[in-house]
């Protein structure tokens, strides 16, 4: 998922793993997570997939890291964990989610709600290839797990009246988490939406609304 491949090597997934305490309760929701074969990972690939590949480029070495899809065991939960909050501990300029993304549902069971630990990767930019399988997914894990600094791309392989809307009131009541959100996808019912609401913004005067409606900007391609 964080991609750009030339040279590459693979990464031990056990060489991930560093000791922490794992109490009964966190260790009993594991065991529920691994009987209900609950996903790592929300994808659009047919057919389903048993791993991932997350691809880390620094420009000199190029590393793969595989982890597997649906967790077995309470080991390989371990080495999921420990990956995640190495990932959450980390800074990139760039990613881009190709068709999959971290269920947000294992991340909560896995670190169950840890305060102590950032559950965002810190990025610059990222750009978020879905569809209306996983898109309303894709949404929740851009909003709670991603921490951007410049801009977010979506692009979506469908678009329908009902995603339009959750977008709609998601840009709305949660886009100032992103400086800027670009949609790569006919958005023109999304435009009209925003730009009427925008109307209404003005004429009213919503001082905090209109700040945000000028600082979201949404570049929506019409093509």
């Amino acid at each position: 998922m964080l991609v750009g491949l030339h040279p590459y090597e693979f990464i031990e997934p056990e060489s991930g793993i560093f000791e922490f305490t794992l109490v009964d309760q966190l260790k009993n929701k594991w065991q529920a997570a691994i009987d209900k074969s609950i996903p790592l990972f929300l994808h659009y690939f047919e057919p389903d997939r048993e791993v991932i590949c997350i691809a880390i480029v620094n420009g000199i070495c190029n590393s793969i890291l595989k982890l597997p899809n649906i967790p077995k065991n309470i080991n390989e939960m371990i080495i999921i964990r420990c990956w995640l909050e190495k990932l959450f501990n980390c800074a990139f300029g760039y990613a881009s989610f190709y068709k999959s993304i971290f269920n947000p549902e294992m991340i909560n069971i896995l670190f169950d709600n840890d305060k102590t630990i950032p559950l965002q990767i810190g990025l610059k930019r990222a750009l978020l290839w879905t569809n209306n399988k996983i898109f309303e997914n894709a949404l929740k894990f851009s909003l709670n797990h991603l921490s951007i600094s410049e801009s977010l791309s979506i692009d979506l392989d469908a678009t329908s009246e009902q995603y339009t809307d959750i977008l709609f009131n998601t840009l709305i009541n949660e886009g100032n988490k992103f400086p800027k959100i670009s949609l790569k996808f006919p958005a023109i019912n999304l435009y009209n939406l925003i730009v009427k609401v925008s109307f209404w913004v003005i004429m009213y005067n919503w001082g905090d609304t209109l700040k945000f409606i000028f600082l979201l900007k949404i570049d929506c391609r019409l093509v």
